[in-house]
């Protein structure tokens, strides 16, 4: 994964490697890859943060994804 890397899924779904760098979540402190999800020819958006190894560490809407 990289950062700006983009994929489609589901012909419906596209998601990109937004950001990468540490987050903090609760005592733990993890190398994580923020996901930007956005619904192809829709306005959805939303974006969670995935450690390798560990998993999902946090979720939310989307603050990167420019609507149209």
């Amino acid at each position: 994964m990289s950062a700006g890397m983009t994929t489609s899924f589901d012909n419906s779904w596209r998601y990109r490697v937004a950001r990468e760098g540490r987050r903090t979540v609760g005592a733990g402190t993890f190398d994580a890859f923020e996901i930007e999800v956005t619904q192809v020819g829709g306005t959805g958006a939303w974006s969670f943060w995935f450690a390798p190894g560990v998993g999902t560490i946090e979720t939310g809407p989307s603050e990167l994804v420019e609507l149209r």
